[in-house]
């Protein structure tokens, strides 16, 4: 039997393929489904296609909202996307860290602590992640994963933000504001360079003034103070 909510009309055949075609009589006209409510609706809901510019347009509340253009490229918000994937939308509101409904959103709605949710970025065999970790009730850490040259899709953590702040590299579980580690052996874990003469420095301080400085040049190393605030 046929769904109670979808059997006003049903076309069946007991063998080969079945389907409806829609026909237009010109190459600039538009074939549709409209969705309506009682006998004189606008038809709020629309399927349309455009065959001018060979486009796939999706409406719902009487505005269109999704577009697949003859690219194959899908719009929402747009209806002249210039990607993949291209979302769109406006917002006034600037900058500040109050959670705000924008955007796009990746959920995984299982609870447990340690499950997370993921972007997967590929290029030809070699994949990059960046995964939001559910450290607890409202607590997260934020992982970024790079081909680390083994198979194709393994990949190592390269770094992680966890729900304080602390910014690990070559760890999961940073305890300071910034800590590098590594597994092997070596000397060179932080590098400052600068592509001139001018020399590279570390600033150490608790303000912006005041600050002392270690310094290296092309010979030796320097330790002072930083005079110019």
């Amino acid at each position: 039997s046929f769904s109670s909510g979808a059997h006003t009309l049903v076309l069946n055949t007991s063998s080969g393929n079945c389907g409806i075609t829609i026909s237009t009589g010109a190459a600039d006209q538009i074939g549709s489904i409209f969705f309506a409510e009682g006998t004189s609706s606008t038809a709020d809901g629309r399927i349309r296609y455009e065959h001018a510019n060979n486009a796939m347009a999706f409406s719902t509340a009487d505005t269109e909202h999704m577009r697949i253009d003859s690219s194959g490229n899908v719009g929402i918000g747009t209806t002249s996307p210039d990607n993949t994937l291209h979302l769109l939308y406006s917002d006034s509101q600037t900058y500040n860290t109050d959670i705000r409904n924008a955007g796009f959103q990746i959920e995984n709605n299982n609870g447990t602590d340690n499950t997370y949710a993921q972007l997967h970025l590929r290029a030809g065999n070699s994949d990059a992640y960046l995964r939001a970790i559910r450290e607890g009730s409202n607590l997260t850490s934020l992982a970024f994963l790079t081909d680390n040259g083994g198979t194709t899709s393994d990949a190592g953590e390269a770094m992680r933000i966890n729900s304080s702040g602390n910014v690990g590299i070559g760890t999961d579980s940073p305890s300071s504001r910034l800590e590098v580690r590594v597994a092997s052996a070596t000397h060179q874990l932080v590098s400052i360079n600068r592509e001139n003469t001018n020399t590279g420095a570390l600033f150490l301080g608790c303000n912006s003034s005041d600050n002392a400085i270690i310094a290296g040049n092309n010979t030796d190393i320097l330790f002072g103070r930083d005079l110019s605030n």
